[in-house]
């Protein structure tokens, strides 16, 4: 099982196969590109998904969740 991360407003449920960057890096480079587009994002939560790739998603991963911890970026 490998750690990945993601973005959205719930929890992501163990199973549920989601979008997921594959560095930390990646999530923030993001993070900061959206916050000049979108003045919710604050509300959005950010979480450290461990799971099991299922296929690679334009140099990210498709990954089925085992867990999922909220994390403060």
């Amino acid at each position: 099982m490998k750690v990945y991360y993601r973005f959205q407003h719930e929890k992501p449920t163990p199973g549920e196969e989601v979008h997921c960057f594959t560095t930390l890096e990646g999530l923030k480079e993001f993070a900061r590109m959206m916050q000049h587009q979108d003045p919710d994002l604050r509300r959005m939560k950010f979480w450290e998904i461990s799971g099991s790739f299922v296929q690679a998603d334009d140099g990210d991963a498709i990954v089925r969740v085992s867990s999922a911890t909220e994390i403060r970026l």
